[in-house]
């Protein structure tokens, strides 16, 4: 005897259809469409909309009316991938190169940082599993979107960040004591202090990569938070020669919390370099050579490859990529937004994604 799927019990049907839409939501707005039956059974568990990725402005908007005409339980998105790119096609922008700040207070419905934070706001906080950012350069601030980062996400396990990120990016976070993975996938410069501003904001935090790395005046102390964090192998113990104690007593080496430290829990560390630019400047070559002597530092505090070796920390700096024709930026940066969306996807199926190292 056979068993019409509209038939089935509805947790049973809620099983079956959230294993099929785990896209990009085509899936689930071809659900809304079959019946009404199916139409109710979308609306009232927010299956179809469990994965989404929104591109561009117009269709945030629509986005957001469509999540807000539902009732606040059923606004279940667990993967969403959100980008000022109209589409998967584009690369660099006109607007990315240009700055209006009577726009930006004027006007606030055109920026997208503001929708995103409509949108952040809109969601069941308690489902988001999965949130990345594609928007390069969206000034996420408390001028353009006041809170987006204060609501509390108690299940989100992993987020990916290609926006404008600065100094005092993280001051406005809330802890997300849920957080295991975190890329940081473009910065235009890394708060001072990165190990404590990524302590304070996961302090759970088990992966951790920052792709983009360029001038050592944008990223920090990066190189001492990393020394920190993989420090060389003890020398053998040298003989204990007994002192009169101290009236100060100087901090335990166990003692994780003292300044600058990453979270303790973290294991896996990945840093990657932004493209460089062939460029018509003055000080290009002087530019270049800090570029490739940013490189080198950092790859040397990566520990040597040992066989038969297991570290309880990894930490991986990728080699930067070759010196690139400007002309060539925007097909680069098309390919690296396309892979972004790709390594989401796979981050959604269960795979490696951005963690994965060839």
């Amino acid at each position: 005897m056979s068993i019409a799927l509209a038939d089935l019990p509805a947790e049973v049907l809620i099983d079956i259809l959230s294993d099929a839409c785990t896209d990009s939501g085509l899936t689930g707005c071809s659900l809304t469409s079959v019946s009404r039956d199916f139409r109710a059974l979308c609306l009232w568990s927010g299956v179809d909309i469990q994965c989404a990725a929104v591109y561009g402005l117009e269709r945030m908007r629509k986005f957001l009316v469509m999540i807000e005409r539902r009732d606040r339980d059923a606004r279940r998105v667990k993967h969403l991938f959100l980008t000022d790119r109209v589409s998967v096609d584009d690369g660099f922008l006109p607007s990315d190169s240009c700055f209006d700040m009577e726009r930006l207070t004027t006007d606030l419905d055109k920026l997208p940082a503001c929708w995103l934070n409509r949108i952040l706001h809109a969601i069941s906080p308690y489902h988001l599993k999965t949130l990345t950012i594609l928007m390069p350069c969206a000034l996420l601030t408390t001028v353009t979107a006041p809170s987006i980062f204060s609501i509390p996400f108690p299940s989100l396990s992993e987020l990916t960040l290609h926006v404008s990120v600065g100094p005092c990016f993280f001051d406005d976070f809330s802890a997300i004591s849920s957080l295991k993975r975190l890329h940081i996938a473009a910065f235009r410069e890394l708060p001072g202090d990165i190990g404590s501003s990524i302590s304070k904001v996961a302090p759970t935090l088990t992966h951790l990569r920052i792709s983009g790395v360029t001038n050592p005046l944008w990223y920090g102390n990066l190189p001492e938070v990393l020394r920190e964090y993989v420090p060389e192998e003890p020398s053998p113990p040298s003989p204990v020669i007994s002192k009169p104690p101290s009236a100060f007593p100087i901090p335990s080496p166990l003692d994780t919390s003292l300044p600058g430290s990453l979270p303790p829990s973290l294991h896996d560390v990945i840093i990657g370099f932004a493209p460089f630019y062939q460029l018509a400047v003055r000080n290009f070559e002087r530019r270049k050579i800090a570029y490739f002597q940013t490189a080198k530092e950092l790859k040397r505090i990566m520990p040597p490859d040992e066989p038969n070796t297991t570290r309880e920390k990894r930490l991986v700096v990728l080699d930067p990529p070759p010196v690139t024709e400007e002309d060539e930026r925007d097909d680069v940066l098309r390919e690296r937004y396309k892979l972004i969306r790709m390594e989401w996807e796979e981050r959604i199926l269960g795979d490696e994604g951005c963690w994965k190292v060839a």
